[in-house]
């Protein structure tokens, strides 16, 4: 049983994750070939296709937690039921507020910077590479909105302004796929601002869109509670359930750690990276927000940062709290 000296897997735990480690890439891969295939179609299938994908993970972790329960003694939380219900309900309000507020506003300011492109990217291509042009345009925006990802999720750590959104991810004290779908609306937005702006080089705003998504549809079976070594190549390249499970953990060596969504290269590259270490993950926030309610989970660091600013001694300070560090105070209050 891993413990908080060593986090990680014993031989008994190391064997279960060996034999099934493979269910929940396959399981993703098939979400995601289904998910591309109904870009083509309606929303409404995309929206079905992500929920079978979290009941088919939980069953996944279900499976794990039953097969390692009599070697390791591991029990489920009673509050993991109630958790997950909540997550779910974020989950319905995210798809509400993403299909009629988010995605129609951004993918119209997409499409406006897009009208003022200052380079055509894709003509460009196709003159240099003809009909491979394609391959080559797919893996730059694979690239690009990646990279976009990063430091939009970044940013949404170190901004009061983004983190009172992006805080509702992490919110939970639970790591399960039901954490993945834990998402605010207006999280979302901030990162599809930055995803957009690659529109001014000539790339195609639904194009962008797209690949966001598969980002965002990637980091579904990262959220597996199974802690196991992939094959090196994988680990150094790709982001795995081990290493997200380090930037959702709250203890200090772990937070503001392991940002990117795809390729883990770019916490390595810009010294984010960390590994699961000898004290093993604890989640949630800092400052816990200490309940299952719906609006306080979504809305708690909002009203939390407009009081602070409100009571402030001075415009000065006030306008400084969304642009500050998260739980930031200023010398003398």
């Amino acid at each position: 049983m891993t413990t908080n000296e060593n986090p990680h897997p014993t031989k008994a735990e190391a064997k279960i994750f060996e034999r099934y480690s493979w269910l929940p890439l396959v399981i993703a891969l098939i979400i995601g070939a289904f998910w591309v295939v109904s870009k083509l179609r309606t929303h409404k299938l995309q929206a079905v296709i992500f929920a079978v994908g979290v009941v088919l993970l939980l069953g996944v972790e279900f499976l794990r937690w039953r097969r390692s329960r009599s070697q390791t003694g591991e029990k489920l939380d009673s509050t993991t039921f109630v958790d997950g219900a909540s997550s779910f309900c974020i989950a319905l309000i995210y798809g509400i507020g993403s299909a009629l507020i988010v995605i129609p506003l951004l993918y119209a300011f997409a499409q406006w910077v897009h009208s003022h492109a200052i380079f055509q990217i894709n003509e460009r291509l196709k003159d240099i590479f003809g009909g491979a042009s394609t391959v080559v345009i797919a893996i730059l925006l694979f690239i690009v909105v990646d990279f976009s990802y990063y430091w939009a999720h970044r940013l949404g750590h170190r901004m009061e302004l983004f983190w009172a959104n992006h805080s509702v991810h992490h919110s939970s004290e639970h790591y399960n796929p039901t954490t993945a779908v834990r998402i605010s609306f207006l999280d979302e937005a901030w990162d599809l601002v930055l995803v957009s702006l690659w529109a001014l080089l000539g790339f195609s705003p639904i194009a962008l869109f797209g690949i966001y998504g598969f980002v965002m549809l990637y980091q579904l079976p990262l959220h597996v509670s199974w802690r196991g070594r992939f094959p090196r190549p994988i680990e150094y390249v790709f982001n795995t359930p081990e290493h997200h499970q380090a930037h959702h953990a709250r203890q200090k060596l772990y937070i503001d750690k392991n940002f990117s969504g795809v390729f883990i290269l770019w916490d390595r590259i810009f010294g984010t990276y960390a590994e699961v270490e000898k004290v093993n993950p604890l989640y949630g926030l800092t400052i816990p927000v200490g309940t299952f309610r719906i609006l306080p989970i979504m809305f708690h660091e909002n009203v939390s940062m407009i009081k602070k600013m409100v009571r402030a001694k001075s415009v000065g300070t006030a306008v400084q709290y969304p642009f500050r560090p998260p739980y930031w105070e200023p010398a003398e209050k």
